[in-house]
């Protein structure tokens, strides 16, 4: 209703009505005019008829829409379903033209403003955030790894036609190594360094491997800041001094870390001292919308990777990903927006401070990963239970400096050690600084070794044969059955023992019972979240609903616990999603590509652990429901499994049979 028809309707209304209800929508006029003048977010919220509404006239704007329109092209956006019209609002044209994305699409004037609002509010969204300094936003209706796969792309054809190699810090998630194969580039995986119970960027290894391959036959780093525990982000300012040092690109996957302060600030310092091309984030990480979009930012030193992206989009594009953001941030406005930011991170404490309790009382730790601000670990190690296999047994590696060697795993001193584990029972080390200290062996510079304790033999384990409980893999209705079953495993019903019998015949006919653990066989045995689907970022590629997968001996020589995957659909069964299972010492070829101890980023991590994280939109409320169901599921595994071995403390460790 425009002045010109309010005035031809006080013929029909009372004048004082028509003023009254011409304020009203003055207010909603306004509401937009400080959207197109400001381009940023609101300071209040939108309702939902305001938003609606807008809506509504953005799409009467589409030529689709035109009420005289006849479209006689290839492609004029006629739905055949009302609701799917209704459901996309009729802007059913899509964005951008051939030549980039960010073009006026001339048939969707009001999607191209719908499309151009979003970049604006995002760009805003993130400044909030903590990304200062942004130079240029574009939001893609494409999910990260995609938009991973499109930023390599394009930032191959600026560098010199020798380069082909991406540096990777290694994240185990399938998603990023598969953006880089899929770009048509070969990945160089860089280990990371474990500092304490976290791992962290070894910087010094990427020099070195640009050394040795030549910064010409490099196309960049890719770097992550966001990933579940115990990995920590990625030092990516000292990595982006080093890429301008070297004159190589630098891509940093920031997948799911806008909502957090702390790694917007690193990212800021990044491409302010460094070189940083460009960071990808997901859409529905960050933004509380469905799967399907990403944002790409640069700095404003350098943003020209991002018109790059743009241009290299191949024709129009959907806007759905975009339109849902646009609501997003239209009904959270600035208050909302700080809001859920700053809720996550009170929920992120009320995580922690949960789970070292439950830590405690179960016997575990709460690893220390102090630069992961999301994501938290619990050990496993009290509900690891694996027989070694002595032929392939051997003697650790010299520890690091300020490190115990246990077996296989390493422990910083000053940590609770944990109970060792059923592989690490058997020959073992220990550094010299601590064998000389507990024992005062002066030949402990030679790495002499202790033999396993008297009476301890393969299979058994705190005096049970773990061989009575099995390798098997369950399914959902089949870990149902076997958490009906009450009492110990070593006593099963007889439909139970039937099922055990039964499932490791499945294992062998899956082709999975030895050798490394092929992606394309559909199996896995460590990474596996307690949803039993893959875990996102990642892609665990658990094998159906339960998160088991089969178990599968490795390269290691040893069996990943199917007692600990058996965890993770325990907690599926009660409802958990999200929460990760990593076993110790799972190998897995991914593209060709071999990985020790998959899932935790690390070849010989030293515990068997679980991820929590407290991501945004995540509540206190929902921290207690999950606190009560996991205590239930340790019960319920100890139940099932007999297993009551408890953490092994400091004044122990000179008895123990690791130092014998």
């Amino acid at each position: 209703m425009d002045g010109a028809n309010l005035q031809l309707a006080e013929s029909l209304l009372s004048k004082s009505y028509v003023l009254q209800g011409q304020q009203a929508l003055k207010q909603r006029h306004n509401l937009v005019k400080s959207l197109l003048s400001n381009k940023r977010l609101p300071d209040t919220g939108w309702d939902d008829a305001s938003i609606e509404w807008f809506l509504q006239d953005l799409s009467m704007m589409d030529s689709n829409n035109f009420l005289d329109n006849v479209g006689m092209g290839e492609r004029e956006a006629k739905c055949a379903s009302p609701l799917v019209w209704k459901r996309h609002y009729g802007m059913a044209h899509g964005i951008g033209r051939s030549g980039s994305i960010t073009d006026e699409q001339p048939k969707a004037a009001g999607s191209t403003l719908l499309a151009k609002l979003s970049n604006a509010l995002v760009k805003d969204s993130l400044e909030i955030a903590g990304l200062k300094d942004i130079g240029a936003v574009s939001v893609l209706p494409l999910a990260t790894g995609m938009t991973l796969m499109l930023s390599l792309m394009a930032l191959k054809k600026r560098r010199p036609p020798a380069a082909r190699y991406v540096l990777w810090p290694r994240m185990d998630q399938k998603s990023c190594l598969k953006c880089i194969l899929a770009a048509g580039l070969e990945v160089v995986v860089i280990p990371n360094r474990l500092e304490g119970d976290q791992l962290r960027t070894d910087v010094a290894a990427i020099q070195a491997k640009s050394a040795e391959l030549g910064s010409d036959q490099i196309v960049c780093v890719l770097t992550t800041t966001s990933c579940f525990a115990t990995r920590a982000p990625d030092r990516v300012e000292e990595v982006a001094k080093l890429c301008q040092k070297l004159g190589v690109g630098h891509i940093i996957n920031n997948a799911y870390g806008v909502q957090c302060a702390v790694i917007c600030g690193s990212i800021t310092q990044a491409w302010r001292r460094g070189r940083v091309d460009a960071v990808i984030q997901s859409t529905d990480k960050n933004f509380l919308v469905p799967v399907g979009g990403a944002v790409i930012a640069a700095g404003s030193r350098e943003c020209s990777l991002v018109d790059a992206m743009n241009r290299a989009y191949p024709g129009r594009a959907s806007m759905s990903p975009l339109m849902d953001v646009f609501i997003t941030l239209l009904s959270l406005g600035k208050t909302g927006w700080k809001k859920v930011l700053a809720d996550r991170e009170v929920t992120y404490a009320y995580l922690k401070q949960r789970l070292t309790h439950v830590a405690e009382a179960q016997g575990e730790r709460l690893l220390h990963t102090p630069d992961n601000p999301i994501s938290l670990a619990l050990t496993l190690t009290t509900l690891d239970l694996r027989q070694p296999v002595q032929s392939t047994t051997k003697p650790c590696a010299a520890a690091a400096p300020g490190q115990v060697s246990l077996g296989n795993r390493q422990e910083p001193v000053g940590a609770v050690p944990l109970q060792p584990a059923a592989s690490d029972i058997g020959p073992a080390s220990v550094t010299a600084e601590s064998t000389a200290r507990s024992t005062g062996n002066t030949h402990a510079e030679e790495g002499v070794t202790s033999a396993p304790p008297e009476g301890a033999r393969e299979g058994a384990v705190g005096g049970r044969d773990t061989a009575a409980t099995g390798e098997y893999t369950q399914g959902v209705t089949e870990a149902a059955q076997l958490r009906r079953e009450d009492g110990d495993c070593a006593h099963p019903s007889e439909e139970t023992a039937e099922l055990r019998q039964r499932l490791p015949e499945h294992d062998e006919a899956g082709g999975s019972v030895s050798g490394h653990v092929r992606e394309d066989e559909g199996s896995v045995s460590a990474g596996v979240d307690s949803g039993g689907e893959p875990a996102e970022p990642g892609d665990a590629d658990a094998s159906g609903p339960d998160g088991a997968g089969r178990p599968a001996t490795q390269g290691g020589g040893r069996k990943p616990s199917s007692q600990l995957t058996f965890f993770g659909s325990m907690l599926f069964a009660r409802c958990v999603s999200g929460s990760r299972v990593i076993p110790r010492g799972d190998d897995k070829v991914i593209e060709g590509i071999p990985f020790a101890g998959f899932g935790s980023s690390y070849d010989k991590f030293p515990y068997s652990y679980m991820t929590a994280a407290a991501a945004i939109g995540s509540t206190c409320e929902e921290v207690d429901t999950f606190i009560t169901r996991l205590e239930r599921c340790f019960a319920d595994f100890r139940k099932k499994f007999g297993n009551s071995r408890r953490p092994m403390h400091t004044s122990e460790l000179t008895n123990s049979p690791l130092s014998s």
